[in-house]
């Protein structure tokens, strides 16, 4: 019987095997081969013609510009190496004169550090983005007035019985935030002492504290009733309410009767409970706040500047804390009583005494409050010997407490971690080396660029952040 022939080229007889891909990727090739050819021939005249011969001469200028650069760069090294050898003194006084000139800023670098609440948020997050699209309309950024009464007292036998809704208290508070009743001048007039500008004039957007409640409430029916006899009444002359004028009880202030107040604070409800507190549970509300939104940017105020050492006199946040300390303790930034102010020497600013306020100028030295252990309820004894006498009214809040951990970062820093750090440094070489002269030698490079580092931190004006600054040491 006869073998029969394939019948394609891709059939595989008996007698001979075929590589199905390698046949493939010949006939491929040879498909392409013409293309290769053409391309080839049209390389070799572009490489023989002028564009050949211009992308050999950029080809040889380009190395010969490398060349030239390593050669030069290693000659400016050579040059640089052997000026220091040939003149050290000479460039450690340069290198003396720029850290005396650059370091001279870097205890100033104080005033770098940020202590705004921003700067605990990540840059560029949809949470900073927010926060400052809120800072347009509403106030962010908080201070508020922590009062105690001298019911607050721990001593049962020296504890009075003031409460915070007394008429003697509020009217002290009152005088804080500002009223009718408050005189011109702006360490006369509070806190608060122009209530329609949002913070335009004097920092302060909101206030709540119980005299706000029930400086409201007082005023709110001849406010009402004015309205009513400018728009209502067809004998007004639409600009004075004579007789909504005749109500005793019209002005943005608090009354004098007790009762009267007693019966605001009952109309109030849970609303005045939410600010005020009776921290020993004997019946007595005996410890208020006064809560203030105060504005973020406070350049177009007019509360006293501050000095800065490196803008001069500027408004700002810490300008207005420093404002409230005034205003309410007269005392200035270095804790003393404000030069000219107490003309009869009685350790208290006249305006203080005249304006009756006797909480601005009371301290106790044990309240109900104070080295209380949170687990035991119990005092903590140990703890009240770092504890400060208390002021019956002192000055708190998210703003003040940011700029004080700021603040004391900084003094930590400084005061603390930076010789601590030296210190162990100059240590460690020393155990390593064996020989006094290399904390000398290697002690002097660091100082120096610490002090180049702080002070160009001033002059290039860089924004720190207290966890930048809490991480100083590892330089």
């Amino acid at each position: 019987m006869t073998e029969e022939t394939p019948t394609d080229r891709f059939s595989v007889s008996s007698d001979e095997s075929v590589d199905d891909e390698a046949e493939f990727w010949q006939s491929f090739f040879e498909r392409i081969q013409p293309a290769r050819e053409a391309s080839n021939r049209i390389r070799k005249k572009l490489s023989e013609g002028p564009v050949g011969n211009a992308l050999d001469t950029a080809g040889q200028l380009l190395d010969d510009a490398a060349d030239i650069t390593h050669s030069g760069y290693r000659r400016l090294n050579e040059l640089s190496y052997s000026a220091i050898l040939r003149s050290p003194g000479i460039i450690v006084a340069i290198l003396l004169l720029l850290t005396s000139v650059v370091g001279k800023y870097a205890m100033d670098f104080q005033q770098q550090i940020n202590g705004d609440v921003e700067i605990y948020l990540p840059e560029g997050a949809d949470s900073s983005d927010l926060l400052s699209e809120v800072r347009e309309q509403w106030s962010t950024d908080i201070v508020i007035i922590y009062i105690q009464t001298d019911n607050a007292i721990s001593s049962i036998s020296d504890r009075g019985d003031d409460n915070i809704t007394s008429a003697e208290v509020l009217m002290q508070m009152s005088w804080m935030e500002g009223d009718d009743s408050s005189p011109a001048g702006t360490y006369a007039k509070g806190l608060d002492w122009d209530k329609s500008d949002r913070g335009v004039n004097d920092g302060v957007v909101w206030v709540l504290s119980p005299a706000q409640i029930i400086k409201e409430a007082n005023s709110s029916s001849w406010r009402f009733n004015c309205a009513m006899e400018k728009y209502g009444l067809p004998i007004s002359d639409g600009e004075n309410c004579a007789i909504a004028g005749s109500n005793p009880y019209y002005g943005y202030e608090i009354p004098d009767e007790q009762d009267r107040i007693d019966q605001y604070v009952e109309n109030a409800g849970s609303l005045m409970e939410s600010m005020v507190r009776d921290t020993n549970g004997d019946g007595i509300w005996d410890t208020g706040v006064i809560i203030m939104g105060i504005s973020f940017d406070m350049s177009t105020t007019d509360i006293p500047p501050r000095d800065d050492p490196k803008n001069g006199l500027v408004r700002d946040h810490k300008a207005f804390l420093a404002f409230a300390e005034a205003y309410i303790h007269g005392i200035g930034p270095d804790g003393k009583i404000l030069p000219d102010c107490d003309d009869d020497s009685s350790g208290v600013c006249d305006e203080i005494e005249e304006a009756n306020c006797y909480l601005c100028y009371t301290t106790y030295e044990l309240t109900s409050t104070m080295g209380i252990d949170p687990d035991t309820n119990t005092v903590d004894l140990d703890r009240l010997d770092d504890i400060p006498d208390r002021r019956a009214v002192t000055v708190t809040g998210l703003t003040p407490v940011l700029h004080d951990v700021s603040d004391a970062i900084y003094l930590e820093l400084v005061e603390t971690m930076l010789p601590a750090s030296l210190a162990l440094v100059a240590l460690a070489m020393l155990i390593l080396h064996r020989n006094p002269k290399v904390i000398l030698i290697c002690g002097t490079p660091i100082a120096m660029s610490l002090a180049i580092t702080f002070g160009a931190t001033v002059i290039l004006d860089i924004m720190l952040t207290p966890m930048i600054i809490s991480a100083g040491p590892i330089l």
